[in-house]
């Protein structure tokens, strides 16, 4: 259909205009038939050639009837034509708006699919940001503990509170070396690396379990327990760190024996080995 800036009853491809059209041709057709002359000898004398218009007025009802039935009929017949072109034109255009309106639906779908899709993008950005915030910061605390622990143990290796067993009679006994010497968990731990020495104090805390549950004597030397209370209460933090940490910090977390180290402390912790007036 040829598209134009005029009302609709006059593009070219209206049926309402080609309706007019031939409506105005067909009266048109009729008035020229009307106006052309005619010679009845019955109606009018010889010598007269009257329009037909005239035979039509002085001719019988029924005929005139029969004649305005005939051109209401093509009158009727022509603007059926066109009611059943518009409303083909109507649906037509009904049929293109539907597809307009199935094409902005499809591509709204599209849009608010590609919107779902950057913001689900978005959100596992914001949480990989998260995650990467959250792993440094237990990064950064574990890096502060590791230096706590060690500072403090090496704190502790240098101080008097070690352990002592009592001497025996009889020097030649299994344990008779340990007599006048006192011992520690950090004894044979010597090292600049913090974290070199954290990982060594796990070793430190088993072979002073060991030792503890091996001799038949009595300690002569207890040390206090509130520094190691607070050695305890660091190792604790370590392992609340273990869980936000990534895999490569993970890894390294459980080489530095975090979980053995507590555990064995605790253990220590609730044995009978510490100075009475604690």
């Amino acid at each position: 259909m040829v598209e134009t800036d005029q009302p609709g009853f006059l593009r070219l491809a209206n049926p309402i205009m080609w309706a007019c059209f031939a409506t105005i041709c067909f009266v048109a057709l009729i008035v020229w038939f009307g106006l052309a002359p005619t010679c009845d000898g019955d109606l009018f004398p010889k010598d007269e050639c009257p329009p037909k218009w005239r035979h039509l007025y002085v001719a019988p009802p029924n005929e005139v009837g029969d004649t305005l039935a005939g051109l209401a009929g093509v009158l009727a017949f022509i603007w059926l034509i066109a009611t059943v072109l518009l409303q083909s034109v109507e649906l037509g255009e009904q049929r293109r708006v539907l597809t307009l309106q199935k094409e902005e639906m499809e591509e709204q779908r599209k849009a608010t699919q590609d919107m779902a899709r950057s913001m689900a993008a978005q959100a596992h950005i914001f949480e990989d940001e998260q995650l990467e915030r959250a792993e440094k910061r237990s990064k950064d605390a574990l890096i502060s503990l590791i230096s706590s622990i060690a500072t403090l143990a090496r704190e502790l290796k240098v101080s008097d509170e070690n352990w002592k067993f009592e001497l025996k009679p009889d020097d030649t006994s299994e344990f008779a070396v340990f007599g006048n010497l006192s011992f520690g968990p950090f004894d044979d731990i010597d090292t600049p690396d913090d974290e070199a020495y954290v990982r060594q104090i796990h070793h430190g805390f088993s072979d002073l379990l060991q030792k503890l549950q091996n001799s038949n004597r009595k300690l002569e030397k207890r040390p206090k327990s509130e520094r190691y209370l607070e050695l305890h209460r660091l190792f604790d933090l370590a392992c609340e760190t273990q869980s936000s940490l990534s895999l490569a910090e993970q890894i390294r977390f459980e080489k530095l024996k975090f979980k053995q180290s507590y555990d064995e402390l605790g253990t220590l912790l609730q044995s009978d080995i510490w100075d009475v007036q604690t």
